[in-house]
């Protein structure tokens, strides 16, 4: 039994009628495009990326490469390294002479290091590079067949698979289905039972989980880059005296949940084991 609210709570709740409540229990059901979006989104989630020598470089690729400088006819070497075209900067015209050449080419550009470069010494200087693309980051994702469903489950085949997926959606959505009743059937006893006054201790408790959060709310601000007051004004739509009001009164709901069930736990004779 919980040391919490281990006590008669009737001089400070009443608790509502919550036997014999009539409710619509709902069946879920799943159709084969709930399977199929379902088992796409684990065969993406199953997606792995392999270097590829192959194909030509596009927009948004990942591609590795190595390459030779040269300046004043001086040589110098750069490491193989990967870049990613349209988000990796470098001078001008090094990327973009990439686009639409094949994995494997050694490419020659001509450019020039632009007039405000880093390194004073570079400003302005003619330079030669002969870039090698190594390598290219290509996504492979899987396809449904016995192999996959061998690794990925304990089906032996495609067929039995499907069936596998349909049956944990179904079980899934009961239960959110079930939760939603259960929801729903609390929501009624809560409307019907009233608080009469707050055992302090417990409000007290239930404070230091609003302060909690509001903690939370704060750091979410800095996140956004917002002072306290902005926030509480564009996000939460209130202000200070506001969000206090409403921190006493998500605690006072907090322990008038608690009070209910914990009354009629004890009306029903309802005990958890300490595991439980």
């Amino acid at each position: 039994q919980s040391k919490e609210y281990n006590y008669d709570l009737s001089k400070y709740v009443k608790v509502g009628k919550y036997k014999g409540l009539e409710y619509t229990s709902r069946k879920a059901s799943v159709t084969d495009q709930d399977v199929s979006v379902e088992i796409k989104r684990r065969l993406q989630k199953a997606a792995k990326t392999e270097n590829s020598k192959t194909g030509k470089v596009a927009n948004g690729d990942t591609i590795n490469i190595s390459f030779v400088g040269k300046i004043d006819g001086k040589e110098f070497e750069g490491e193989s390294t990967d870049i990613t075209v349209g988000t990796t900067k470098m001078i001008d015209g090094f990327v973009e002479g990439l686009i639409g050449k094949k994995v494997g080419e050694t490419v020659t550009l001509n450019l020039k290091f632009p007039d405000n470069y880093g390194k004073t010494a570079l400003q302005g200087k003619a330079v030669e590079f002969k870039v090698t693309i190594n390598s290219k980051k290509k996504v492979v994702t899987p396809k449904l067949n016995v192999d996959f469903v061998k690794k990925n489950s304990k089906y032996k085949s495609v067929n039995e698979y499907k069936e596998g997926v349909k049956k944990e959606l179904l079980k899934q959505k009961q239960k959110s289905l079930d939760s939603t009743v259960k929801q729903e059937l609390w929501s009624r006893i809560i409307d019907r039972s009233k608080a009469k006054k707050y055992p302090e201790k417990e409000l007290n408790e239930a404070m230091s989980q609003a302060n909690k959060l509001e903690e939370s709310y704060k750091a979410q601000a800095k996140n956004y880059g917002m002072n306290w007051d902005a926030y509480l004004k564009t996000v939460m739509r209130t202000d200070k005296k506001g969000f206090e009001k409403l921190k006493q009164e998500y605690a006072k709901n907090l322990v008038f949940n608690r009070m209910v069930m914990y009354s009629i736990a004890r009306s029903e004779n309802v005990s958890l084991s300490n595991r439980e």
